[in-house]
């Protein structure tokens, strides 16, 4: 629900793409849309430049109509994300990157289509990001998703409106009204158990938001907006694919500073996220200058709550919730409902909840973990069930820490940090894991995976709670189990020692007496030309005890380059940052050409794809 605020910097972003058109595009060298794109693009292009300015008018006119097109479908795609229709979302910033390179203009002659290209593609990135981790989450439903299921409109004022009991002070303007009772009553009755809940696991964060509120300048009852948004629940995930205590769409809260990958989730870090919802609640109310307007849009966004102020003009949010012409439902009741739950959980035994008892307040201590760490050998260097650090760390996806994270920290039980740093400093970093990574590839199965790895597909889906084992996505990171043998491979009847690190990890290995070539490329899942490549030796060469090979882990010589298959067919590895437009480009063929060969739908491409590719000339002249 918090996507709203990537619309203020869209529109910036597409004022500069509308205003920023180059001057002296080169000649566009991409296959049309259509014959009749084409015709009209080359009849626009052909025009000879103005002799004032040196601009080609007709091609920077070409230009700004691709561009408004290409925006238009962003913006909707954008406003769908912001409404949680993410696979709507992602097909029209496929459309919107299908209008740039089906339009005949060539995106690297034409600065500012090429700017919005790879802000587009940037954008579709995030959103599958955020579709292949909401098949890893569970849906959980917060008193949130039920606010609208009733209807303001027929809420009566019965009650006149009055203020708080003048006994208990606030920090926000409470009143008493008809919506607010109706709330009261409603978490009385219908929603108490959840409701009573709740109060009990606030006592974990309570006194942490309370500080983290007022270090943040802003008023410290909006701790009650967490009770609305996911009644304190850490992994709390919405239909709208919001997530943690405060709710965060991934969009805003990586906005606000939070990480959001596969290997980590820190919408679900208490700390974090608080301080992340404090900044954005301070700038809602910088821009809309009242708090209760500024809670409105944390539900509902800024844009549409502005759009309201300015059309009834006022700030009474009453008034503009009175209506069903500006706000949803959910965000109309929004407010009353925080206020409901703020009145409650100051008068808890008033209402009927004086048998909650909070839980203890959560503790820990952060010590900071510069490489990939196992839990479990976390827990052991702690002292401590791995269950603890999960229940202290519940940012973290897999059994595992954040591979590319240098200055993580991991929360552990107070009392527990000293000890730990010591045994943790004296950890080499091969030692720390007993996982592995590996990168799906297109049309690879959690069996093949599990085969290659020597583990099983229940030990995989365990450590990254799969419960699909038949919907992996290309691109997509697992970590896995390493066998029991870790630290020593078989190979046939000999054993190798291997170091156990991460797919894609450089190393030096030092070869053992009785190893060989083969058995060393059979440990760490690679070649022998591989090996002979990355050490710059004869292959068939015979190695000796003591000598140090250098090791990509789980990869091949061949992952870094183009693979030749024939005269003109070759195989391009995907690599990270590339884009279908890069390969055709480098490789001079279209990016329809590059589609059809590998009956690819959408223009998203992950690492670790092959692509095949025929060329002319039997290679990529490019290097």
């Amino acid at each position: 629900m918090h996507l709203r605020i990537l619309l203020v910097i869209s529109l910036a972003v597409t004022t500069l793409m509308l205003t920023s058109c180059a001057s002296n595009p080169a000649s566009p060298n991409r296959e049309p849309a259509t014959e009749q794109a084409s015709e009209q693009i080359a009849e626009e292009t052909a025009a000879e430049p103005d002799e004032s300015t040196g601009i080609d008018r007709r091609a920077l006119e070409a230009e700004h109509r691709v561009l408004e097109e290409a925006n238009r479908l962003r913006q909707d795609g954008l406003q769908l994300a912001e409404e949680g229709d993410l696979e709507q979302a992602r097909d029209l910033l496929d459309q919107a990157l299908n209008a740039i390179l089906g339009s005949g203009l060539a995106p690297d002659a034409y600065p500012a289509l090429f700017d919005a290209f790879q802000t587009i593609s940037k954008e579709a990135v995030a959103i599958d990001e955020e579709l292949a981790l909401a098949e890893e989450d569970v849906k959980e439903s917060t008193l949130a998703d039920e606010l609208d299921s009733v209807d303001p409109e027929e809420v009566e004022n019965k009650a006149e409106t009055k203020e708080a009991p003048p006994e208990i002070t606030y920090d926000l303007p409470v009143v008493l009204n008809a919506k607010v009772q109706h709330f009261i009553k409603r978490f009385q009755t219908d929603r108490r158990k959840e409701f009573a809940a709740g109060i009990a696991r606030s006592g974990l964060y309570i006194d942490m938001f309370r500080q983290i509120l007022k270090e943040e300048g802003v008023p410290q009852d909006l701790i009650y907006m967490a009770m609305i948004e996911s009644t304190f629940k850490v992994r709390a995930y919405s239909r709208a694919s919001a997530k943690g205590i405060w709710q965060f769409m991934s969009w805003t809260g990586k906005r606000y500073g939070l990480k959001i990958n596969s290997w980590i989730d820190e919408r679900s870090d208490p700390e974090k996220s608080c301080r992340a919802a404090a900044r954005y609640m301070r700038d809602l109310h910088a821009e809309l200058g009242d708090w209760l307007l500024a809670m409105a849009a944390y539900n509902g966004g800024p844009g549409r709550v502005g759009r309201a102020v300015k059309s009834m003009k006022t700030k009474d949010i009453w008034k503009i919730s009175s209506t069903s012409r500006y706000l949803r439902r959910e965000t109309r009741n929004f407010v009353p409902a925080i206020l409901a739950a703020a009145i409650i959980m100051k008068q808890p035994e008033k209402y009927g909840f004086g048998d909650a008892v909070l839980e203890k307040p959560i503790k820990y201590e952060k010590v900071k973990i510069d490489s990939a760490t196992d839990l479990r050998i976390a827990s052991e260097l702690a002292g401590v069930p791995v269950s603890t650090l999960q229940e202290l760390n519940p940012a973290l996806r897999r059994m595992i820490t954040p591979s590319s994270y240098p200055d993580f920290e991991l929360k552990v039980p107070v009392g527990k940090k000293e000890t730990f740093e010591k045994k943790y400093a004296a950890l080499p970093p091969h030692k720390r894991l007993k996982y592995t990574e590996h990168i799906v590839r297109r049309g690879e199965t959690l069996s093949a995976i599990a085969k290659r790895h020597r583990t099983s597909i229940a030990a995989i889906q365990k450590a990254n709670n799969i419960r699909n084992p038949h919907k992996l996505k290309p691109g997509q990171h697992l970590i896995v189990p390493l066998s029991p043998t870790a630290g020593s491979v078989e190979v046939g009847s000999s054993r190798v020692a291997v170091q156990a690190v991460p797919r894609g990890t450089e190393l030096v290995h030092t070869v053992r007496r009785g190893e060989n070539l083969y058995l060393i490329a059979k440990a760490y899942h690679t070649t022998i030309g591989s090996i002979a490549r990355w050490n710059n030796i004869n292959p068939s060469v015979t190695i000796h005890p003591g000598k140090k090979l250098t090791i990509i882990a789980g990869t091949t010589a061949s992952d870094s380059a183009t693979t030749k298959i024939s005269n003109n067919r070759i195989v391009h590895n995907v690599k990270q940052g590339d884009t279908l437009y890069d390969i055709a480009n480098r490789y001079k063929i279209s990016v329809s050409q590059l589609k059809q060969w590998n009956n690819l739908r959408r223009n998203l491409i992950h690492p670790g794809d092959r692509l095949t590719i025929y060329v002319k000339g039997g290679g990529d002249d490019s290097n």
